[in-house]
């Protein structure tokens, strides 16, 4: 998985493939399905500072890597972030600044378990 800044959006690599025979084609950068598992990658590159490059500061501050967010089982506070995320379908970096705008607190308390 990949957040595309430029297209705001998350994106996913897939390998198709062609015809009777299921020729593989080459790899292609799809937009992410939408599945739990988007509002873990955006959880991750939200945490890392790749949607939002000032919480990258705060990268040293974490009790854990972000990448656990992306795992299949789930702690306390990856479980806050990821269906905070999903309730909201907050999936982009514009939805994420729109929701912020609304209520600056959004995401708070469940950023400060990490």
């Amino acid at each position: 998985p990949k957040y595309v800044a430029v297209d705001d959006m998350l994106t996913c690599f897939v390998r198709p493939t062609f015809g009777p025979k299921s020729w593989e084609l080459p790899l292609q950068q799809v937009p992410f399905p939408e599945r739990v598992e988007k509002y873990k990658w955006f959880a991750y590159f939200l945490l890392n500072g790749s949607i939002v490059p000032k919480m990258k500061t705060l990268t040293g501050y974490y009790t854990t890597q972000p990448i656990i967010v992306t795992q299949d089982w789930a702690s306390r506070k990856t479980t806050a972030l990821v269906q905070t995320l999903v309730k909201h379908k907050i999936d982009s970096k514009a939805k994420l600044l729109e929701q912020w705008e609304e209520n600056p607190k959004f995401l708070l308390g469940a950023l400060a378990l990490w």
